[in-house]
């Protein structure tokens, strides 16, 4: 393979390395063979065995008595208080005789023998509507600033084809 020298201004510039040798043909073994050592040294890393030396005492026991050493006063331990333990409340057991009323927990979903009111007999006088309809306000917009905000404040409602104005 022929690699051309590109922008070599000087001569003891020019690439060093032999065209010949690609060192890229074996990197697989080198990665594998530094894996291997790399796993090696991690194992005995963790199989590393340390030994307790036995450690060799210089004075000999009749020798402790003749130093003149304060010995620290001897306290004395108490033994631990035995715990009173209470015995619990009577518990009783009731009869299987009687009744225990449970509390029921029903589902508030319709099934097919729920009873559905119909729109048209629920009675709302006029009068009722039209305070309603005189004491109702458009709600604050959450949005109160860029685009969105811009586009609440124009756009029409559904039923005029929501246009922007």
């Amino acid at each position: 393979m022929n690699f051309p020298l590109r922008d070599v201004k000087c001569e003891s510039m020019a690439i060093k390395k032999n065209r010949t040798h690609n060192i890229n043909k074996n990197s697989g073994i080198y990665f594998s063979l530094g894996l291997a050592f790399v796993l090696f040294l991690t194992y005995l890393a963790l199989e590393w065995k340390t030994y307790d030396h036995e450690t060799e005492y210089i004075i000999d026991v009749s020798e402790v008595e003749d130093l003149d050493l304060e010995l620290p006063p001897n306290f004395k331990v108490e033994k631990p208080k035995k715990k009173i333990i209470q015995t619990p409340p009577v518990i009783e057991i009731a009869d299987d005789e009687e009744e225990v009323i449970e509390t029921s927990i029903e589902p508030t979903d319709t099934n097919q023998n729920t009873e559905i009111i119909a729109i048209d007999s629920i009675q709302v006088t006029d009068e009722e509507i039209d305070r309603r309809l005189a004491n109702w306000q458009a709600p604050e917009p959450n949005i109160r600033h860029g685009y969105m905000a811009r586009y609440a404040r124009q756009v029409t409602s559904a039923s005029q084809g929501a246009v922007v104005r």
